[in-house]
């Protein structure tokens, strides 16, 4: 791929980069299995959910519930890009690597006839799939802003006979939006000056009118005045849809080919600015996740979704959630039966990033076993340790219970020493009074006469 050689920085050529595309380029240039970059898709996934106007509710449990049938399909499909292709989606590129038909960069594209995802992108003619400047966005925008409050016009006085009482610059909006509109019309379905007023063909309803304001929040991302205002960017706004039928349905997106209606509003409205400008705009659409089972049809949708950032409110043009669109009963075993073998054994870098995933997965078991063995063995020296300690600081305590018992022996005994010494000296108190009785007469007690004269 030609954008292998541009490092994931913002730039002129690529004004918008996410900080996880900015991981998982560094990681794949880094050689890194895809089993570990799937935890930066799961973040991609998650952080979806910043933005308010598209639900993505679904998108986000597909990522988060690990034992689901789903996940792993999501896990299984995500190994089916090549590491090329994977580094020019994520950073917007694929209408510049594949600008060329002859580009030997189309080897890491699958075959188109099945079922799976694409990606239409857009660029311009005589640019090698390059995109809009700065100075041409601007531009783009005005003429999107003024289509827009034609739509207004159109929505607010539709049931109103001739639009007789709208101001003449109302009605200069609502005509600059049929003008614009021609550019996907046939001559004789043109709309001229003097025919009735009708809607505008990129609306159907009041929604719509906020899916232009997303549109134009989106293109002003890609406008900064630090860079050159007249270097066309590389990378550029994408639409991602899936089909039961790949190869019939990507031409519809191309207004070469079709009137558009199969595309997002969104998808059409900015076409038609680019073309009112008048530069030709060049649709490259690619397959890009191909699948063997019916029930991977939405799940591929849902991943490149993801991958491409293409929901208006990010980088791209998809303005509903992604794997929500109903299913087709048009369901052809032998397309999928054949794509099969197209990805598993014609394409050989499906088993090879599987190969290279399981042995990084078996190389890190192994490291683990071995950091888990020498755990175990620091967690029984330190084991023995901690016995050790303790035997030791038993032993200093049983040393210390010693010495208190001796301790406190002697004291008893020195206590019962003194004891037996006081006793001594009553005994001999009372051996001494015992030999006394008699050698003194009886004192009178106070009071007593007895003894006196008559």
């Amino acid at each position: 791929m030609d954008s292998q050689k541009i490092k994931p920085e913002v730039c002129t050529e690529i004004p918008i980069l996410d900080r996880l595309v900015k991981k998982i380029v560094e990681c794949l240039d880094g050689n890194a299995p895809f089993d570990g970059l799937f935890t930066l898709v799961k973040e991609m996934a998650k952080e979806m959910q910043r933005q308010q106007l598209i639900p993505v509710n679904k998108v986000i449990k597909l990522f988060q519930d690990e034992d689901a049938t789903e996940y792993d399909q999501l896990r299984t499909l995500f190994h089916t890009l090549h590491p090329k292709m994977l580094r020019s989606l994520v950073l917007g590129m694929v209408p510049y690597d594949l600008s060329e038909k002859d580009s030997p960069n189309w080897k890491v594209v699958y075959d188109s006839n099945g079922s799976g995802t694409y990606l239409a992108g857009i660029s311009i003619e005589g640019r090698h799939g390059a995109f809009l400047t700065s100075k041409e966005i601007d531009l783009v925008i005005q003429h999107i802003e003024d289509y827009k409050k034609g739509c207004e016009v159109w929505l607010n006085n539709k049931d109103t006979y001739g639009l007789s009482h709208v101001t003449p610059e109302q009605e200069g909006h609502l005509k600059k939006a049929l003008l614009i509109d021609n550019h996907i019309h046939i001559k004789s379905k043109q709309w001229r000056e003097g025919d009735d007023y009708r809607q505008p063909a990129c609306i159907s309803g009041e929604e719509d009118t906020h899916n232009i304001d997303a549109l134009v929040a989106m293109l002003r991302r890609r406008v900064n005045p630090n860079f050159d205002p007249d270097v066309p960017q590389v990378s550029s706004p994408a639409y991602a849809d899936c089909s039961h039928n790949v190869s019939q349905a990507m031409p519809n997106h191309d207004p070469d080919n079709s009137s558009l209606l199969s595309s997002s509003n969104v998808w059409r409205l900015l076409i038609l600015c680019i073309q009112y400008i008048g530069l030709r705009v060049i649709v490259r659409t690619v397959p890009i996740i191909m699948v063997w089972e019916e029930s991977q049809i939405q799940l591929s949708e849902v991943l490149v979704t993801v991958l491409s950032q293409s929901l208006i409110t990010q980088n791209g043009l998809n303005v509903i959630q992604p794997g929500t669109s109903s299913s087709s009963n048009d369901v052809n075993q032998a397309l999928l039966d054949g794509m099969k073998e197209h990805v598993w054994v014609r394409c050989p870098w499906f088993m090879d990033n599987v190969t290279r995933s399981l042995e990084v997965r078996t190389a890190n078991r192994d490291i683990l076993q071995w950091g888990y063995n020498k755990i175990l063995e620091q967690e029984v020296e330190n084991s023995i340790e901690k016995i050790r300690a303790l035997i030791e600081e038993n032993d200093r305590k049983e040393a210390e219970i010693e010495s208190k018992r001796v301790e406190i022996v002697e004291t008893l005994n020195r206590i019962e020493a003194q004891h037996e010494a006081a006793r001594q000296v009553l005994r001999e108190v009372d051996d001494f009074l015992e030999m006394s009785r008699g050698m003194f007469p009886d004192l009178p007690e106070v009071g007593d006469d007895s003894g006196s004269d008559s």
